[in-house]
């Protein structure tokens, strides 16, 4: 699979959107002591990777010319694209500049301030014009005395707050990725704070995603902090492995105190490979709906549950039904990928033919979005609000 493609998972294929991805350095010089994506990069001093950018550039120019819908593409999910090589290589600034030329959405994924400094705020404002990005800015705290700790080489949270606002005043869709979501030190100042600094910032929706770590690592932060560990579950599908997470029942809790705390400004909010879609406000978790040029979207469990609020699915027939959804939603389906590039249609075909297996397998499908129930080899929407 082209590295433009994150791997099929049974997380990722079930729940995303954003499988596109582009990774313009090798490793992040930012250290977060919570990064998972050190299980997935190299480690060591950042070098940029070139090759991505004729990688992209290739499918740029293919969608551009054959007039297809673009599938958005992440910038990035593994490493800081504006970390401090960026100000003498600027990969990602070459990525934002191919975009522009061929049309093709950009969703960053950020905690730079090197986004205000032209000329890369040039090309943001350039892109926005023709709603072909969306900035979501990354916190794990708003509060300095834990960014010392968690991610003391990162800007601090006040100077990514002031750096989202002024963004969102030249025009820049504004999202705030919180995530990890880490209790007692991301809402140590309160959801309704919280929700104050998004509104001040013009954000348009909030996405969460809880923290996932060992449990040795997990006392780590959390003594180190002198705080004391919250209730965990396993984070793996099938139990195994060392990596934990926040349990359902304060993920839930604490997210729907978000979301009442939000609504009172009219702000949207999404969790990130949760499956809490009862929580939903927006579209897309992503942020696809800010575009303005039509994106293509791919069929998620989102969809699913979508349907699944107007009638049971049977499972026995979920072939049929999800080619359904696909001439439903118009999205980018195996029957309906034939113009696009190889390195495109071939990723997209495994992603959906895992979504698939996954809707057949009810015990990881209910891990996986635990908002589902199934009776009776129906799929049914449980209310869990």
């Amino acid at each position: 699979m082209t590295e433009l493609f994150i791997n099929v998972s049974n997380i990722i294929s079930p729940l995303c959107y954003s499988i596109m991805r582009i990774e313009p350095y090798t490793s992040c010089n930012f250290n977060c002591t919570y990064c998972y994506a050190r299980w997935y990069r190299e480690q060591g001093v950042p070098q940029p990777k070139y090759n991505v950018l004729h990688d992209f550039l290739k499918i740029a120019k293919t969608i551009h010319k054959k007039q297809l819908k673009p599938l958005p593409i992440r910038l990035s999910t593994l490493v800081e694209p504006f970390q401090p090589i960026e100000y003498d290589e600027k990969i990602s600034l070459k990525v934002l500049e191919i975009a522009y030329r061929y049309n093709y959405p950009v969703i960053v994924n950020t905690k730079s301030t090197l986004l205000i400094r032209k000329p890369w705020l040039s090309m943001l404002v350039d892109m926005a014009d023709r709603g072909l990005v969306v900035v979501q800015y990354s916190f794990s705290t708003f509060e300095e005395k834990y960014h010392k700790v968690l991610e003391p080489k990162a800007p601090t949270p006040e100077e990514r707050v002031e750096a989202a606002g002024f963004l969102s005043d030249e025009g820049v869709p504004m999202v705030f990725r919180i995530s990890p979501y880490i209790p007692e030190i991301t809402n140590s100042i309160g959801f309704k704070a919280i929700a104050k600094i998004a509104k001040e910032c013009r954000v348009k929706h909030v996405i969460v995603e809880s923290i996932r770590l060992t449990e040795k690592e997990f006392s780590k932060v959390y003594s180190v902090l002198g705080l004391s560990v919250p209730p965990l579950e396993k984070y793996s599908l099938r139990g195994e492995g060392e990596l934990l997470r926040l349990s359902l029942e304060m993920r839930l809790r604490h997210y729907m105190q978000m979301v009442r705390e939000l609504k009172t400004y009219n702000i949207g909010f999404a969790t990130c490979k949760e499956g809490f879609y009862n929580l939903h406000s927006v579209s897309d978790c992503c942020g696809f709906y800010l575009f303005n040029k039509p994106a293509a979207k791919r069929i998620t469990l989102y969809e699913y549950f979508l349907e699944a609020q107007t009638r049971d699915i049977e499972l026995n027939l979920i072939e049929e039904i999800h080619s359904k959804l696909c001439k439903k939603h118009n999205a980018l389906c195996s029957h309906s990928v034939r113009e696009y590039p190889r390195t495109m249609k071939e990723p997209l075909k495994y992603h959906e033919k895992r979504l698939l297996k996954i809707l057949k397998d009810p015990k990881t499908l209910l891990k996986v979005a635990p908002v589902f129930t199934i009776y009776r080899d129906k799929l049914r929407v449980k209310h869990v609000v």
